[in-house]
């Protein structure tokens, strides 16, 4: 194995975001001891997570890694250099960041309006994106494609994550 791609929250972070706590709250070195065997391996630790690239970068410089995968598959950095994953939707001086282009096409507020009550942006976390809009509720989300799909937004998913 060259390489492992690995989750943040809930899988190497445990609550609170916390490398050195485990899933029960107390102390524990598990994931420190599995990053340890990754580099005994020669294997490379590859984070991705929904959180946003600042966030990412800093934990992948912490354990030493310099490739992580950010805003739930939006981004690869790879020893430095951004590639977007982002199907040609590419943030411009023009157009500006992703996150505003998918604003201003009106996806969300239509995803906001269809499942008002059931669906809202999941602040704090959900302020500061460069790409994805970040959401929480109870949606189907096959439903959610069918409703961006009959708007004229196939180009855009909604992501259970």
């Amino acid at each position: 194995m060259r390489c492992a791609y690995v989750d943040l929250d809930g899988t190497l972070l445990g609550p609170g975001g916390s490398l050195l706590r485990g899933a029960d709250g107390r102390f524990a070195l598990d994931a420190v001891r599995a990053l340890q065997a990754c580099s005994r391996a020669e294997v490379e630790v590859v984070l991705y997570s929904g959180r946003r690239q600042g966030s990412v970068f800093e934990l992948s410089r912490v354990i030493g890694s310099s490739a992580y995968i950010f805003e739930i598959g939006c981004g690869l950095v790879v020893d430095g250099s951004l590639e977007w994953l982002t199907d040609g939707v590419v943030p411009s001086v023009e157009e500006g960041t992703i996150y505003e282009q998918v604003e201003r096409s009106g996806a969300p507020a239509l995803l906001l309006e269809h499942f008002a009550g059931r669906l809202e942006y999941h602040t704090p976390w959900s302020i500061g994106r460069e790409v994805s809009h970040l959401f929480r509720g109870a949606v189907d989300p096959a439903e959610s494609q069918e409703v961006l799909n009959d708007a004229g937004y196939g180009w855009l998913r909604l992501v259970d994550n």
